[in-house]
């Protein structure tokens, strides 16, 4: 899982040479190269590793991005995924709230159908209409191969959603066994009575023997990750105060490395200027460190932020997951994912799977 950056596509060949399953890009339109796009030179340049996008709903009306996978779709058959995000810097870089679940299920339900060359009902505005891919015999679109609906996120309500509704559920806390057997439970009990995949983005950082977990070239490839991770805990935590939710959780609730680096970070927020703030906060996000921020990226915050250790460490963790039933694991946070570190990581975990 990578950045959606039009220079890199040729990732997507080189992961399928080495054997990974999967080629993702996220959505985030201020910061990042139209995923589609990526989608389509990746599709133009491999021939069976699975393609797609963590897309966030509502930046694109439903059916656009029905007509968007589905055109994907069409250049890469079969092998297409769409995981549905309510959205984190696609909407809050434009100084709006992400969108909400009822939304989410209203896209699931017309790109599911699209895709799948049925006529739905496509709600805007206060007006309902049938809506249909016209002309998908014609080749504009594949419909007759199916896509891989996925929902990315990480409540209950969400989690119940994508048992419901999708084929699976990519979510950022599933890198702890408990979790996992958490959202496989609530999978179940979400009355769909058909498999639903479980999918986990995780930052893997393999050491050198004997590598300091706190070295320099941790510290610096960690650095966009945890910086995301306090990034997003401020964004949230703000949103439900400005929505007249429950309080701001007070730093003693925090996970302990949060609540080693809090305050000096709420400062530093709380200094940028409030008609920019949107803009300052998710400044470099998954992408590289603010000069302002590298202090924040402390060896707790790294421990927690990533899966850091030498080979037979990160081989004993992903085993503990797959045990405890997570589907699929993501390699997450670019620029950490570069020829050199996917070779590596092939080289010396999924060659000894």
């Amino acid at each position: 899982m990578t950045q959606a950056k039009v220079d890199d596509v040729g990732l997507a060949r080189f992961a399928e040479q080495l054997g990974y399953a999967a080629y993702v890009v996220m959505d985030s339109q201020l910061i990042w190269s139209d995923p589609y796009a990526c989608l389509a030179l990746a599709a133009d340049r491999t021939t069976a590793i699975e393609i797609g996008t963590i897309a966030v709903i509502g930046t694109r009306l439903a059916p656009v991005t029905a007509a968007a996978i589905a055109t994907i779709n069409r250049l890469a058959p079969g092998r297409t995924l769409l995981a549905l995000a309510t959205g984190h810097t696609a909407w809050r870089m434009m100084g709006q709230p992400p969108r909400g679940l009822a939304l989410l299920e209203a896209t699931i339900g017309v790109v599911r159908g699209l895709t799948t060359g049925l006529t739905v009902p496509f709600r805007h505005e206060g007006r309902e209409a049938p809506v249909r891919l016209d002309m998908a015999e014609l080749g504009f679109v594949d419909t007759s191969h199916p896509v891989s609906i996925q929902v990315a996120a990480t409540g209950p309500r969400a989690t119940e959603l994508a048992g419901r509704l999708a084929d699976g559920v990519v979510d950022p806390t599933a890198a702890d066994p408990a979790r996992i057997r958490q959202v496989r439970t609530a999978l179940a009990e979400s009355g769909a009575g058909r498999p639903t995949t479980i999918s986990a983005p995780l930052h893997v950082i393999l050491l050198d023997r004997g590598e300091d977990p706190a070295s320099d070239r941790v510290v610096a490839e960690a650095g966009p990750t945890v910086m995301l991770v306090l990034h997003e805990i401020y964004a949230g935590l703000l949103a439900r105060q400005a929505a007249d939710g429950p309080p701001m959780v007070m730093a003693d609730q925090l996970p302990p490395p949060v609540r080693a680096v809090w305050k000096d970070y709420c400062a530093l927020v709380d200094r940028m200027p409030d008609e920019t703030r949107n803009l300052r906060l998710h400044a470099g996000h998954a992408t590289y460190v603010h000069p302002d921020e590298w202090r924040f990226v402390t060896p707790g915050l790294v421990a927690m932020t990533t899966l850091t250790g030498e080979q037979g460490d990160v081989i004993d963790k992903l085993r503990e997951l797959d045990d405890a039933g997570l589907d699929r694991v993501y390699l997450a946070s670019a620029p950490a994912f570069s020829y050199a570190s996917a070779e590596r990581f092939a080289r010396l975990i999924l060659s000894r799977w």
